[in-house]
């Protein structure tokens, strides 16, 4: 096809070391933003390298050159249509592929992925892109010797990602001085929740359905100086109710698509509610046991 040019010249080279013996293992975390997926990729990787394993780990679109782009655009709030958008996507995975994945799987190291092509499918066909179309410009992706998809309330997962939103930008405030000791550029503890949480729409959705995250009352924002007071002002997130029910409708529509794909794929299903040692306790048993054979 004419649109996936860009996605073929990486995918062309990436032949050739598809060919190669595949030695190391492949570890896939799949779910939706909020979902604790993250947190438990970073305590799998940790405990990996704790036991002497080379482990290589590698994000959802953070290639060097396509990556760097894609969140340019997001920064620039860039809106573009979803076949567009899955392109980009496409592109920078198969960037990944032939530049990290391929070469640490050859190398006979422990390839750890928080996202794969499951999250392009599951949204991209969310957004009304032909699923058959996002899997067959993704056929080239080597299979996952473990998939591990996290499954979570929408609700609670967009209230995880407010609570993170609020902690990093505590942590980030006050830092810049003026020559006479003045506080020259201060932020607020909760200045970019909105932001935060627009972005990771934004990335889901790339601008094309109704449900904008609006901004929250500055003089509200200001009061957000504990977790607990977030959940009052979870009405404030959405401009209207309709944003919010068109929000909430397309994450239900994404997780649908996650559950089918991911369970075609025999994905080990991690129920995201639960608390994160006992999560962390479950992630290292099915590990040990389908990756290292360890009864």
């Amino acid at each position: 096809m004419e649109d996936t040019k860009i996605v073929d010249e990486y995918a062309k080279r990436a032949v050739e070391k598809l060919k190669m013996k595949k030695e190391g293992n492949l570890i896939v975390f799949e779910g939706i933003d909020g979902s604790g997926k993250t947190t438990q990729v970073r305590m799998l990787v940790e405990y990996l390298q704790s036991r002497g394993i080379d482990v290589v780990f590698t994000d959802w679109a953070s290639s060097a050159n396509i990556g760097k782009y894609i969140q340019t655009m997001r920064k620039d709030k860039i809106e573009v249509v979803p076949r567009t958008f899955s392109l980009l996507h496409a592109a920078e995975f198969a960037e990944r592929l032939e530049n990290l994945i391929l070469p640490a799987l050859s190398a006979g190291k422990t390839v750890v992925c928080d996202r794969y092509v499951y999250t392009a499918i599951a949204r991209d066909s969310a957004l009304g892109v032909d699923e058959d179309y996002v899997k067959e410009i993704y056929k080239l992706a080597p299979k996952e010797d473990l998939l591990l998809y996290f499954d979570v309330p929408p609700k609670m997962a967009l209230e995880r990602l407010i609570k993170r939103a609020i902690k990093e930008n505590t942590a980030k405030q006050t830092t810049k001085k003026g020559k006479k000791g003045k506080v020259a550029g201060t932020i607020s503890p909760a200045g970019t929740i909105a932001g935060t949480v627009a972005g990771t729409i934004a990335g889901t959705v790339a601008g094309t359905i109704a449900a904008k995250i609006g901004k929250l009352d500055e003089k509200e924002k200001a009061s957000w100086t504990d977790y607990a007071t977030m959940y009052g002002y979870m009405k404030d997130v959405f401009k209207t109710e309709k944003d919010e029910e068109a929000y909430y409708a397309f994450v239900a529509k994404v997780v649908e698509k996650y559950k089918t794909v991911t369970g075609e794929n025999n994905a080990v299903v991690i129920d995201g509610k639960i608390p994160a040692d006992f999560i962390k306790t479950q992630i290292m048993s099915v590990v040990n046991k389908k990756i290292f054979k360890a009864e």
